[in-house]
C-alpha cells in the first residue's frame, strides 16, 4: 500500500509539473513584441519610426518560421503551449501583413499628421493659413511642370510658411490643382526616396479631384 501511494503521489507531480517554455516559442513572442513596438515607432515619429520597416519585416518573418518550426514539434502541440502558438502566429500574421503600406502603415501615418497637426495648433489654424495663401500672389514662388499630367505646380518658398507648418516640417509644399472644379489646393509632403506621403489642404467645402487618389496614393 505505501509503495502503491508513492507511485501514485510521482505520477500526480508529473502531471502537474509545469513545462518551461519551448525557446521557438520565446523567439516567436519576442519577434511579436517588438513588431508592436515598431507600431509604436510609425505613430510616434513618421518617417523616423518607417525607417525600421525592414528590420521589422526580418524580425517578424523570423518569428513566423521560429513558430511554424516549433508547432510542428509533436511535444509542442499540446496543452499549453500549442493554444499559444497559434495565437503567436495570428498576430505575427497580421503585423506582416500591416507592414503593406496600404493595410495600415499608411493609416499610423495619418494618424500621425493628424496628431501633430491637432498639436501644433489644429487644423482650423492649418487651413486658415492655406486659403490665405491660394489668395495670394504667386510672383515670388517657383512654377514647376508636371510632365505626365501637365498640371502648374508652384513650389512655396519657406518665407511662405507659417510658424505651425515650420513646425510641421514637411520637405516641399506645393500649390496645384487638386479639388474639384479646377481648383487650387496646397499639398505638404513628407517622406523621401521611394516613399512619400502627403497632407493635403484646400477652402472649406471643397472636394477633392478623383484623380487625387491615382496621382497621389498616399496622400492623408
Amino acid at each position: 500500500m505505501t509503495e502503491h501511494s508513492s507511485e501514485q503521489q510521482e505520477t500526480t507531480h508529473k502531471e502537474g509539473e509545469v513545462r518551461p517554455m519551448p525557446i521557438s516559442l520565446g523567439v516567436a513572442i519576442a519577434a511579436l513584441v517588438l513588431g508592436l513596438v515598431y507600431m509604436a515607432a510609425v505613430f510616434s515619429f513618421g518617417l523616423l519610426g518607417l525607417m525600421l520597416a525592414m528590420p521589422a519585416f526580418g524580425v517578424l518573418l523570423a518569428g513566423f518560421v521560429s513558430a511554424l518550426v516549433g508547432l510542428a514539434r509533436k511535444q509542442n502541440r499540446c496543452a499549453p503551449h500549442a493554444l499559444r502558438y497559434v495565437g503567436v502566429l495570428v498576430g505575427l500574421v497580421a503585423l506582416l501583413l500591416f507592414l503593406i503600406p496600404g493595410l495600415g502603415t499608411i493609416r499610423l501615418l495619418n494618424l500621425h499628421s493628424r496628431m501633430r497637426v491637432a498639436r501644433t495648433g489644429g487644423q482650423d489654424e492649418l487651413q486658415s493659413w492655406a486659403v490665405d495663401l491660394l489668395a495670394q500672389s504667386r510672383d515670388g514662388m517657383e512654377i514647376r511642370l508636371e510632365t505626365q499630367e501637365q498640371v502648374e505646380q508652384w513650389e512655396v518658398p519657406q518665407s511662405y510658411w507659417s510658424k505651425q507648418v515650420s513646425r510641421l516640417k514637411p520637405t516641399h509644399i506645393f500649390i496645384e490643382r487638386l479639388f474639384q472644379g479646377d481648383q487650387d489646393g496646397v499639398r505638404m509632403m513628407y517622406g523621401g526616396g521611394f516613399f512619400h506621403w502627403y497632407i493635403v489642404v484646400g477652402p472649406a467645402g471643397s472636394a477633392p479631384d478623383p484623380r487625387l487618389d491615382e496621382n497621389l496614393p498616399n496622400s492623408l
